[in-house]
């Protein structure tokens, strides 16, 4: 995530580089809350487009208390259109590959907060 900044309280305009194949490029979009249920639930929508098409997607996490530790949940639903179509096969790779490095950065933040 290159950048993203803060357009009311429940949406974000968002900047993404992503260097991979056929999916290789900077998204521009915006994310929106879609649902938020503190501290347990969280409902997101993205909504992006580069030079290549677009993608749409929708997802959801959970937090749940297990004692000393908390355990994440997360899943989610994306459609891509226009030249980005030829690179769909790649995308749920992708997409895993992406939520481990917010979580790994989580953690980190989490850590040194």
């Amino acid at each position: 995530m290159q950048e993203l900044r803060p357009l009311g309280p429940e949406e974000f305009e968002a900047v993404l580089s992503i260097g991979i194949a056929a999916v290789r490029g900077t998204y521009k979009g915006k994310l929106r809350i879609t649902e938020r249920t503190p501290p347990e639930r969280y409902a997101v929508q993205v909504e992006g487009t580069s030079g290549a098409g677009f993608v749409r997607a929708v997802g959801l996490l959970e937090l749940v208390d297990r004692g000393p530790q908390t355990e994440v949940r997360w899943s989610g639903d994306v459609q891509v259109g226009g030249a980005l179509t030829i690179g769909s096969r790649m995308i749920p790779g992708i997409a895993r590959m992406l939520a481990g490095q917010f979580f790994q950065c989580l953690d980190e933040q989490l850590r040194n907060a």
